[in-house]
């Protein structure tokens, strides 16, 4: 096993400077670099990046476009898209320019058909597609243009309703937790993919830094659990050497950590909070889910409630290095701040969308590709392109 630990920081301070970034690079005493950054990155007003509006997917008319439930989203290198519906339990594949090539999978326990679909990812070789399946138990691979070719048994315990994990050294890994001396424990379970034993490696996430804030309810129904609104929770991203992008919303601070647990690089951020305004607590008493738990029973304690949003939500990387991190806004319309391999902040992207927090998005093929739900709530596939400045962005 593999425990993936953080290290104490030791300071020695070495400046640093990328054009117009004001930030600084330390080297630490274990050998770790911490990149700090101010709230303004080197992008400078007028002269940053674009997000241009290229092509929406989605339709209420009947039709493959006619998306019920998007669970996940791939795309090829060579535009592709790939829209895995959980509704319908089918994968719907489209050319670069939105015209539908076809439609593969179905329900059902048969080859390459899915109980509840609820993931994907491409395989390292690039043109082999893993399906997840986590309520049928199984892995389901495809190749490049929708054809099933073989299935691998998961035998990991839980239904997540998205897939939540990546792959590499050979295995795909799934997040999960266990309980650890009274304490609930994070921790990536790896599947083989090949031929072995299915369970055959276990990555541990850092401890968190605080507890999973819930509120929760028993009735004769049985037990009720809700996520306290606006609570910090730890985000990740796997890397395919095997590391891992890692931290937590309660502070502005990623750590890029060794398969061996050590801290490779720091990325630090100035970026104040925002605070959680009475229209934000509003806003979320409406949504179903909470209307669901008041309507069962639930109490909300208002006083659990953070004053301030997290500092960030997820984190992404794209096929140049860059980390992406999804940040909290005031009109609640998704933004990202993107940092270079380096960790140097270049500044902060929003998207015109609210997106579905339960769908990746994906940067590929100079694209950032984001699932949303329209006025009439039928779910959009929405691709940006991005333009490098202010004239390309016409």
């Amino acid at each position: 096993m593999r425990r993936l630990l953080v290290p104490l920081l030791l300071a020695a301070c070495v400046e640093g400077e990328a054009g117009g970034w004001a930030g600084t690079v330390e080297t630490l005493a274990n050998g770790a670099v911490r990149v700090s950054n101010p709230v303004q990155g080197s992008w400078r007003e007028g002269a940053g990046w674009r997000l241009v509006p290229e092509l929406t997917l989605g339709s209420v008319d009947e039709g493959p476009q006619a998306f019920g439930f998007i669970v996940d989203i791939e795309v090829a290198d060579d535009g592709r898209i790939f829209v895995l519906d959980r509704q319908s339990n089918a994968l719907h594949i489209f050319d670069a320019d939105g015209t539908h090539l076809r439609t593969s999978g179905r329900s059902g326990q048969g080859p390459g058909e899915f109980v509840r679909a609820n993931g994907m990812a491409w395989l390292p070789d690039g043109d082999s597609l893993l399906v997840v399946d986590a309520q049928g138990g199984r892995y389901h691979i495809f190749d490049s243009d929708g054809t099933y070719a073989r299935t691998v048994l998961r035998s990991l315990p839980g239904f997540p309703l998205a897939f939540e994990g990546a792959i590499f050294d050979g295995r795909v890994y799934e997040r999960s937790s266990r309980r650890r001396d009274g304490a609930v424990e994070f921790v990536l379970i790896g599947t083989a993919l090949g031929a072995g034993s299915p369970l055959t490696d276990t990555l541990s996430f850092p401890p968190q830094p605080a507890a999973l804030e819930s509120f929760r309810f028993e009735s004769n129904a049985g037990i009720m659990v809700m996520n306290v609104p606006f609570a910090p929770v730890q985000a990740w991203q796997a890397v395919a050497d095997g590391s891992l992008w890692w931290g937590h919303g309660s502070d502005y601070r990623i750590l890029r950590l060794s398969p061996a647990g050590d801290t490779l690089r720091e990325i630090v951020s100035a970026a104040a909070a925002l605070p959680v305004t009475a229209e934000d607590i509003a806003e979320w008493e409406q949504q179903p889910g909470t209307r669901s738990f008041l309507d069962m029973g639930g109490r909300i304690e208002r006083d659990r409630i953070p004053r301030q949003k997290p500092y960030f939500t997820e984190l992404y990387i794209d096929p140049e290095a860059r980390l992406w991190v999804d940040v909290p806004t005031v009109d609640g319309i998704t933004a990202f701040d993107v940092f270079d391999a380096d960790g140097r902040l270049l500044g902060r992207l929003s998207t015109g969308v609210r997106r579905l927090r339960w769908v990746k998005p994906l940067v590929r093929n100079g694209r950032l590709y984001v699932v949303a739900a329209d006025e009439l709530d039928v779910p959009n596939v929405h691709v940006l392109r991005i333009a490098p400045d202010p004239v390309d962005a016409t």
